[in-house]
């Protein structure tokens, strides 16, 4: 698919036209008034949904869709990496968490703080869930954990029956700089 527009010059160049038209408040245009511009082209940027064709009386009208502005914006963005003479600075990771991954995230990281060990489960579950039924919501913890592992921002080990997890570096770092930031919270 992305051959299908990349590889073909008068695609990139009918969605940069489009786009600036929409940036205009111009929201649709006659192919005709496009220029010479290959009519299978205009297809194409159709059948993968960046562009919508309606047949007026004399002629059809073409428009941009969400998808194709995000593409060519993504697009402009790759161009300016190509044409820049800077060194790329270093690259920021923004983990976007859910609120309950986060939860998760702080408590362990108290916990663990607190007892100076790794976490149990079961205590990482009481701790998260102090009044509801251990059994009922140790699968959803254990599944906020798996991802937090996944993402290198926990670590986690099985000691017979019990699973103990800990707060990875990342994770640490991540707490520093994004999620404890927003909450106000300072940690040593």
């Amino acid at each position: 698919m992305l051959y299908d527009i990349l590889g073909n010059r008068a695609c990139v160049n009918i969605l940069k036209k489009l786009y600036d038209l929409d940036v205009e408040k111009k929201y649709s245009v006659k192919i005709s008034e496009l220029g010479a511009v290959p009519y299978n082209s205009i297809i194409t940027l159709k059948e993968h949904d960046l562009v919508l064709i309606d047949k007026s009386d004399s002629d059809e009208v073409v428009s941009i869709t969400y998808k194709g502005k995000q593409f060519i914006e993504q697009f402009d963005r790759l161009h300016k990496v190509l044409v820049s003479k800077e060194q790329p600075r270093s690259l920021d990771i923004v983990y976007d968490l859910s609120d309950a991954e986060k939860k998760l995230l702080i408590v362990l990281f108290r916990v663990e703080r607190e007892t100076g060990m790794p976490v149990s489960l079961q205590l990482l579950t009481r701790e998260l869930f102090p009044y509801q039924d251990y059994n009922k919501k140790k699968q959803g913890v254990a599944k906020l954990l798996n991802k937090l592992v996944e993402l290198n921002l926990a670590e986690k080990r099985k000691d017979g029956r019990e699973v103990y997890s800990k707060t990875s570096q990342s994770g640490i770092r991540i707490l520093k700089e994004q999620i404890l930031n927003t909450l106000e919270l300072k940690i040593n």
